[in-house]
């Protein structure tokens, strides 16, 4: 006999229900308005299993009952009722995984995928193609990872954020006279003051 594992559920049931949890039946097409609906999601004997030759039939998920109790305001008015009310009630949850289940759950999903070191630095071609491509990739990835970077590089991101910065300050403090533009000074820009209240201004 070879090993299984399998799910089993004894009953689901899905069903309208009154105020009081009772099942009922309620009809949509009718001119009555209905402005609070009640609907309850029932699972029975809900389980998980697994079996082999050696230890026979043992449970990972034992049998466990769920019961979902949705309560919906059909108004616009949810000043006195929420518009979803949403309640669970579970009996028991026994969860249990020995060192076999684990190592069979392991052979049954694939392996991880590794991902490459600095995927935005990785040359896209074939290392014998391009070896100066990956040279300069495997200098970037070692200062990366030993947080030692060149000057040009220290440099380049000095500018780069010093940029942001500026477009940044400029798009928040930007004023009709003063567009949003690339310009040399852009580094220096600083923002322009808030407007006097009336009375308070210079002369």
């Amino acid at each position: 006999q070879d090993e299984a594992v399998g799910v089993e559920l004894g009953e689901l049931g899905i069903f309208s229900t009154d105020g009081e949890g009772k099942r009922c039946f309620v009809d949509r097409k009718s001119d009555e308005e209905q402005p609070i609906l009640y609907k309850t999601l029932s699972l029975s004997q809900l389980n998980l299993w697994h079996t082999c030759p050696i230890h026979g039939r043992h449970y990972i998920l034992h049998p466990c009952s769920l019961t979902l109790h949705l309560r919906q305001n059909t108004t616009l008015d949810c000043t006195v009722h929420p518009q979803f009310s949403l309640s669970s009630s579970l009996t028991s949850l026994n969860f249990v995984v020995t060192r076999r289940q684990l190592l069979l759950s392991r052979s049954l999903t694939p392996p991880p995928q590794p991902r490459p070191l600095f995927p935005e630095h990785r040359p896209t071609t074939r290392p014998t193609k391009s070896p100066k491509l990956w040279w300069r990739y495997a200098l970037i990835s070692i200062g990366r990872l030993t947080r030692r970077r060149s000057w040009p590089a220290f440099i380049s991101s000095l500018r780069t954020r010093s940029r942001y910065l500026s477009l940044y300050t400029r798009a928040r403090y930007s004023t009709p006279g003063h567009p949003l533009s690339a310009k040399k000074d852009d580094y220096d820009y600083v923002p322009p003051s808030p407007p006097l209240p009336p009375g308070k201004q210079g002369v």
